[in-house]
């Protein structure tokens, strides 16, 4: 089995692969003033809870856009596994051709969604990852990373919003059906954030899809577009454009990274 460990800047999402089956998807806060005791503890609790122990696991992986955190996860995994975990970089082979300005500079999040993507679905394709915040990454016709867009967050929004103003009060987003027009102060924010951002991914779907499409003499209808995230099956309803929800996607793309990995170590 191995186990991946996604570090957001608000939440660490571990999950365990056994072979290619994702046997156990688990979430908590990202703290970064927590030890690599404590961190390595609360990883143990969480197998445990679930009925898995670490001498099941063969190796893991890690994927950071905290940098803090780095070396305290990574010692963390080591007391439970007794060996190092891969760190995702820029610098593995990662089968995947990055075209950025600074490809040392996209994130290690970014990247393992690329990889899946590519190993998944037909190219060229977007990736909205909905997180602290919505990033947007344009794969071209032969899977090359491109660049993309980096969005204020749903959450880091609306919190913006609610604590810039003197009247709103605070709202929780749910699976619950919005109405595109709001009757009252709340389903207002609701309909604002939930319709508003779904709006947002349509505009720019098509958008990338056109210049993707265009850019490989495609026609727009055969870009894929990929949406990822622990939010973003609440945003999928709202939204015109053909979504393909993946809320894995980012995990998935951890499993090729260390398989690979494995594959160019034998």
């Amino acid at each position: 089995m191995v186990l991946t460990i996604d570090v957001g800047n608000t939440n660490i999402v571990l999950g365990l692969y056994e072979e290619k089956n994702l046997a156990l998807c688990a979430r908590l806060q990202t703290d970064a003033r927590k030890t690599s005791d404590e961190y390595a503890v609360v990883f143990a609790d969480i197998l445990s809870f679930n009925g898995f122990s670490a001498v099941q696991i063969t190796g893991a992986i890690i994927s950071t856009v905290v940098p803090q955190l780095k070396n305290a996860l990574s010692a963390a995994v080591e007391k439970i596994l007794k060996k190092p975990p891969l760190i995702v970089s820029h610098k593995l082979d990662l089968g995947l051709e990055i075209k950025t300005d600074f490809p040392e500079k996209l994130g290690a999040d970014l990247i393992c969604a690329a990889v899946a993507a590519k190993a998944k679905y037909s190219m060229p394709c977007v990736i909205f990852d909905l997180g602290t915040a919505t990033t947007v990454t344009a794969m071209d016709g032969a899977g090359a990373v491109l660049g993309g867009a980096i969005i204020p967050g749903v959450n880091t929004s609306l919190n913006a919003l609610i604590n810039a103003t003197s009247q709103l009060p605070t709202v929780f987003l749910d699976e619950n059906p919005v109405e595109i027009i709001g009757a009252s102060t709340v389903e207002s924010m609701r309909t604002g954030i939930m319709c508003g951002t779904a709006a947002m991914i349509d505009g720019m779907a098509a958008a990338y899809s056109a210049e993707l499409g265009g850019a490989d003499g495609l026609n727009v209808n055969t870009v894929n577009v990929l949406i990822t995230g622990g939010i973003a099956r609440l945003f999928t309803p709202y939204c015109k454009h053909k979504i393909i929800l993946d809320e894995n996607l980012v995990l998935d793309g951890m499993l090729c990274l260390y398989n690979r990995q494995l594959t160019i170590d034998n």
